[in-house]
């Protein structure tokens, strides 16, 4: 994996909306934890379907230093996703076995659409004191 210099602080949103789902966003932060330094997480907590959606999902919010690159860390979680069913039939379905993105990455949002999203803020805002590597 490319790596740069300096530890990066990258901010990550776990969902599922399986019936496994809290056991999914679980297993999944362990991963991630795994790739991290100094890894904090919120608690698993339940949220509405956002868009077409009809099933809750359980979701959760990581923070964790990495000298991983933005692009490797990226592209580990989306191969976590597809080896954990997250492909064309399961999104054909409506089906979330698991969704990680990343945030922010060095305190700069990635995805605002999500930032701003209460599946993000109620556990980003759990997380938000003395995150810095």
């Amino acid at each position: 994996m490319t790596t740069i210099d300096n530890n990066s602080t990258v901010v990550v949103s776990f969902g599922s909306n399986t019936k496994q789902k809290g056991d999914n966003v679980v297993e999944a932060i362990r991963w991630f934890c795994g790739l991290m330094k100094d890894a904090r997480v919120s608690h698993v907590y339940e949220t509405a379907p956002v868009g077409s959606g009809t099933a809750p999902y359980a979701n959760a919010v990581a923070i964790g230093c990495t000298d991983m690159c933005l692009q490797s860390v990226t592209k580990a979680a989306k191969e976590y996703e597809l080896v954990h069913g997250r492909d064309v039939e399961a999104r054909r379905n409506g089906e979330v076995p698991i969704d990680i993105d990343v945030v922010m990455w060095n305190g700069d949002i990635s995805r605002q659409q999500d930032f701003a999203a209460d599946f993000f803020q109620i556990g980003y805002t759990a997380l938000t004191r003395n995150q810095e590597c």
